[in-house]
């Protein structure tokens, strides 16, 4: 072999180490990329996870919301606006908790009931409402449009949003809620839902209904 032939051996071994080496570092940054990838999702999940919120609904409104949903299919509609309304009742849920555990928590309720209001009076057109309610949706905004939903709607549609709320919060974008706050979260939503089936009678309609005429 003369030298010429093993000048062009000695560059093709290093062309061919080089490529290996070349490779190889793709390989390692591959799975690197991979790994973090693997990290963000695992992360991602943890939040959603952490983000849950597990709501307890009693038998009887359980019950009641499968009523609630047949009388809908049937065009039987609650009466509107709803005596009490849902910012009587969220009000009266206020005192009735004050008095049961003191002032205790009277800051985290207050910020509940502010945050249950704006969700209500947010989301009652878009995501809590069936579609045969629509029309008279829109015939008491129109009637009532100095009033929020919350001051025309009454339990029956508050009950809805305690349902919704899971999904609702999860839904938020941007916004990761504390394991401390999910925790106050569920504590008064489940506690509003107690207050619902406590003062059950007196909060649902449960026979005179309204029937709605073909649209």
């Amino acid at each position: 072999m003369n030298s010429l032939e093993k000048k062009n051996k000695t560059v093709d071994k290093t062309a061919e180490t080089a490529a290996a080496a070349a490779k190889k570092k793709a390989s390692v940054l591959e799975k690197g990329k991979k790994r973090k990838r693997e990290i963000s999702v695992k992360k991602t999940d943890d939040i959603v996870k952490k983000s849950k919120i597990i709501i307890d609904l009693p038998d009887a409104l359980r019950t009641f919301m499968i009523h609630d949903c047949n009388n809908i299919k049937s065009r039987m509609f609650v009466p509107l606006p709803r005596k009490p309304t849902v910012s009587d009742i969220i009000s009266d849920y206020r005192v009735w908790r004050c008095e049961k555990l003191g002032n205790k928590d009277s800051c985290n309720a207050e910020e509940i009931i502010i945050g249950v209001h704006f969700y209500f009076n947010r989301c009652l057109g878009t995501r809590l409402l069936y579609q045969l309610e629509r029309h008279q949706y829109k015939e008491m905004r129109e009637k009532f449009k100095h009033l929020d939903n919350s001051q025309i709607y009454g339990a029956e549609h508050l009950l809805r949003l305690f349902v919704a709320f899971p999904k609702l919060v999860s839904s938020i974008k941007d916004i990761t809620l504390s394991q401390e706050t999910l925790n106050v979260l569920k504590e008064h939503l489940n506690d509003l839902l107690l207050y619902l089936e406590f003062f059950f009678r007196l909060l649902f309609v449960l026979s005179m209904f309204m029937k709605c005429p073909d649209y």
